[in-house]
C-alpha cells in the first residue's frame, strides 16, 4: 500500500507556545511571531520585564498569510493564556488567509506553553499522515483537551502569584496552569524540594491516567533542571516521547526565570 499523501495545509502556531525548534523543523510547523528568541541564560527580573508587551494581531496575520497557498489551507492554533496571542488575531489571520485564496481553519486552546504547542503538533502529524485539514483542525482540539502544565515559579512575584517584597525570599510555588489561570499547589522555600514536588506531583497524576504521554519539560534559564527531568521522566515513567522545550523571553517576562514547567498530553484511549 502506497504511504498517504500529505495533507494541503499548514500549522501556524504562537510563538508562546514554546514548541522546540526541532519539532517544528520536522513537521514545518511555523511559528509567530517568527523565529522567537529563547531565555537559556539568567536575565535580571527588571530587564526582563521590558519584554512584557502584547504582540499585535497583524504579526499573526502575516505569518499565517506567508504560509498560505491557494487552493490549501492553513490551521493556526491559538493558545489560551490571554497573553502569547491578541484577542484580533484569529479574524485577522482568517481575512490575511482567505484573501490569499486558501481556507483558514482556527484552534482555539484554553492552554499555555506546551499545552498548546502539542495541539500544534498533532495537527500537523494528521497533516502530514495524509488527513484532510478539517480532520487536522478537529484532531489538535481534542489534543488541548488533553493537556495539562504543572511548573515550578521560581518567582512567583514575577507572575503576580505573591505580592513582591523586598525584605522576604519569596516560596517557590508549585503550580497548575490552566490558560491565564495559576492555582497554587504547594509552596517550599528550597528550590531542590520545590523540583521534587513538581516531579512527585505530575508523576502521581500521569500514574493515575490511561495510556503513554507524551511529555514536554519546559525552563526559562533552567537547562541542567530541565535535563534532569526529562531523564527522570525517562527512565521511570511509561512515555511515548520526552522533550525539552525552552520557552520564549516574551513567557518568560510572565513566568519569570528559573522556571520549570511539565506539559503532558494524555493518550487519546
Amino acid at each position: 500500500m502506497q504511504p498517504a499523501e500529505p495533507s494541503r495545509c499548514r500549522v501556524v502556531v504562537d510563538a508562546d507556545a514554546c514548541v522546540p525548534f526541532e519539532v517544528r523543523a520536522a513537521l514545518r510547523i511555523a511559528v509567530t511571531p517568527a523565529e522567537p528568541e529563547l531565555l537559556m541564560e539568567r536575565v535580571p527580573i527588571p530587564r526582563l520585564a521590558l519584554e512584557r508587551f502584547p504582540f499585535e494581531g497583524t504579526d499573526v496575520a502575516r505569518m499565517c498569510a506567508a504560509v498560505a497557498e491557494p487552493g490549501e489551507a492553513v490551521i493556526y492554533v491559538q493558545t489560551g493564556d490571554d497573553y502569547g496571542s491578541p484577542a484580533d488575531a484569529p479574524e485577522a489571520a482568517r481575512a490575511a488567509v482567505e484573501a490569499r485564496g486558501a481556507m483558514f481553519h482556527l484552534v482555539a486552546t484554553n492552554a499555555t506553553l506546551m499545552g498548546a504547542g502539542w495541539a500544534a503538533v498533532v495537527a500537523a502529524e494528521a497533516a502530514a499522515s495524509g488527513a484532510t485539514p478539517e480532520a487536522a483542525a478537529d484532531l489538535a482540539r481534542s489534543a488541548a483537551t488533553r493537556t495539562q502544565v504543572i511548573a515550578m515559579l521560581e518567582h512567583p512575584e514575577v507572575a503576580g502569584v505573591i505580592a513582591p517584597s523586598l525584605y522576604v525570599s519569596p516560596n517557590r510555588m508549585v503550580t497548575m496552569l490552566e490558560g491565564g489561570v495559576i492555582t497554587t499547589l504547594s509552596a517550599l522555600p528550597k528550590r531542590q524540594d520545590a523540583l521534587v514536588a513538581l516531579r512527585d506531583q505530575f508523576a502521581a497524576r500521569v500514574r493515575a491516567e490511561s495510556g503513554r504521554p507524551r511529555i514536554a519539560i519546559q525552563h526559562s534559564s533552567s537547562g541542567p533542571a530541565a535535563e534532569a527531568m526529562a531523564l527522570w521522566c525517562t527512565r521511570n515513567l511509561d512515555a511515548a516521547e520526552v522533550v525539552i522545550a525552552p520557552i520564549t523571553r516574551h513567557e518568560a517576562a510572565r513566568l519569570g526565570p528559573g522556571f520549570v514547567a511539565i506539559a503532558w498530553l494524555r493518550a487519546d484511549v
